[in-house]
């Protein structure tokens, strides 16, 4: 099955859960009931602490995967290391670094992930010939004199507890770990997670149709914004093309990254806060890659002639933002083109088959919308 066939009948679904919204119950839920309820339906958990907060839910529900680890917070006891604060060997992160002995020795560094993912790691070290153990692998990584950032690899973590064990060369050091995944969808009402807040309809629908990531689904307006590639004051290498063989391109011209990558940057204007469906039109055989913001990121591969290929949705705040496109060798970029869409609280109750967004749900209403939502959203 298609995947917009698929989102079409899971939204079908949810239609039937939600039509008729029954007389609210006497005990009012809070946007921490819902929040605290998603994350253990959907098999989250395992990324919370022992004693968790509202903003540890924020966080997985985020789909933010990007964790700092200060080596100095996250050794253990019984490890022969010494916490230290001058900088000598450069700036540091956090409240200070570990420092090893005159011999090898070892930093067990434990924490907790809050989201599994293949993760990109990487360590501010100092001196040549650690080793450093992820799971069950075994690299070996080497810096200067002075505190350098260096690349682990990439590794796939499951959430929750974590345990990274540092071979430290003798009188070497660590400032921190970083590990970063491309960020996921975002799961939160439109105005953001109010835990105190009571639970409205509306902000079921939302989160509802962005844990499904689904937003593609709301129909269009009429507003377009196109963005010319040939236009950017930033085209990170790549050069203006205004040959036709490949196609013709919209105004003309477009960017083409020559015998080596580019990293295009567009800026854009949008005059209303909303999602926004995102087609970007390009030719290459290699693949290419869509970000805005810096934010979730977009995997593309153009045809080998100029076509435009459709590639999700982004909510955006009124104001200024930026696109950056990162192209292989050869591969280049007409235009980006934003088409708005409807996507008020009563668009999102609408998709989603709900009757009324007034008021707010019972529990008799939240069961069963939460075992559809665990049954067909948790592998996202």
């Amino acid at each position: 099955m298609r995947v917009e066939q698929r989102v079409v009948s899971i939204l079908v679904l949810l239609g039937f859960v939600c039509l008729v919204a029954p007389e609210p119950s006497a005990q009012a839920l809070t946007q921490r009931d819902w929040m605290m309820s998603l994350v253990d339906a959907l098999g989250w958990s395992f990324g919370l602490p022992d004693e968790p907060q509202d903003r540890h839910y924020q966080e997985i529900l985020s789909g933010e995967r990007v964790l700092r680890v200060e080596a100095e917070k996250a050794h253990q006891p019984e490890d022969l290391v010494a916490v230290k604060t001058f900088e000598n060997f450069g700036p540091f992160s956090g409240e200070g670094w570990l420092a090893g002995i005159a011999t090898e020795t070892r930093a067990h560094l434990q924490f907790l992930l809050p989201r599994d993912g293949n993760y990109h790691i990487t360590a501010s070290l100092r001196l040549p010939g650690h080793r450093i153990r992820v799971g069950g692998q075994e690299v070996e990584v080497s810096a200067g004199n002075r505190f350098e950032t260096v690349p682990l690899g990439t590794f796939p973590l499951e959430a929750g507890p974590q345990k990274i064990v540092v071979v430290l060369p003798p009188n070497a050091a660590i400032d921190y770990l970083e590990l970063k995944a491309p960020p996921l969808p975002k799961i939160e009402p439109l105005d953001g997670w109010r835990p105190q807040a009571p639970l409205s309809r509306s902000a079921l629908a939302v989160t509802a149709v962005r844990l499904l990531d689904a937003e593609n689904c709301l129909p269009p307006m009429p507003q377009k914004i196109s963005v010319e590639a040939e236009d950017s004051s930033s085209p990170g290498g790549a050069q203006i093309e205004t040959s036709r063989y490949l196609g013709v391109p919209s105004e003309g011209a477009w960017l083409r990254a020559g015998t080596t990558p580019a990293r295009v940057r567009l800026h854009i204007r949008v005059e209303r806060d909303g999602v926004y469906r995102i087609a970007v039109t390009g030719a290459g055989v290699g693949p290419a890659t869509l970000d805005f913001d810096g934010g979730r990121s977009w995997s593309l591969l153009f045809d080998s002639f100029l076509a435009e290929k459709e590639v999700g949705t982004v909510y955006l705040e009124r104001g200024g933002h930026y696109a950056d496109i990162e192209l292989s060798p050869g591969s280049g970029i007409d235009k980006l083109l934003l088409h708005a869409l409807h996507s008020d609280s009563s668009d999102y109750a609408r998709l989603v088959g709900m009757s009324a967004i007034d008021g707010e749900p019972a529990a008799g209403e939240i069961d069963p919308l939460l075992s559809l939502l665990a049954a067909v959203g948790a592998s996202r």
